[in-house]
C-alpha cells in the first residue's frame, strides 16, 4: 500500500518493505521507505516478519491470526503517522525534503 502526497514542490511515497537480511532465525526486518522527490530513506521499524507471509504488493503480511492483524495494525499506525506528519508540513509551509 503506498500513500502519496502531493504539494507544490514535493512528491512523497511511503511503503513498507523487508529486507533479506535474516535475523532470529527465519525472520527479516521491517522498514518503512519514504520517498520524497525521488530521494529515498529507510527507517528501521525493529519489528521482524516472516518473509513468506510477506505480501510486497501491500506491503503488509498475510494471514488471519490475531498476531497477524497486530502487526498489519501496527504498519497501518505507522504509515497514518507519516502521513500526519507531512501534511503538517504540507500546511504550514515548512520546506522539507528527502535529506531532512
Amino acid at each position: 500500500m503506498r500513500h502519496k502526497l502531493v504539494s507544490d514542490e514535493n512528491n512523497i511515497q511511503s511503503n513498507f518493505c523487508y529486507q533479506a537480511r535474516l535475523k532470529h532465525g527465519a525472520s527479516a526486518l521491517v522498514y518503512l521507505r519514504i520517498t520524497i522527490d525521488g530521494i529515498r530513506t529507510e527507517i528501521s521499524l525493529q519489528r521482524d516478519c516472516d518473509p513468506e507471509k510477506w505480501d510486497a504488493d501491500k506491503g503488509r503480511l498475510y494471514g488471519r491470526t490475531e498476531e497477524i492483524k497486530s502487526f498489519n495494525a501496527y504498519l497501518d499506525a505507522v504509515q497514518l503517522k507519516v502521513y500526519d506528519i507531512f501534511q503538517g508540513f504540507i500546511s504550514t509551509g515548512v520546506e522539507f525534503d528527502g535529506e531532512k
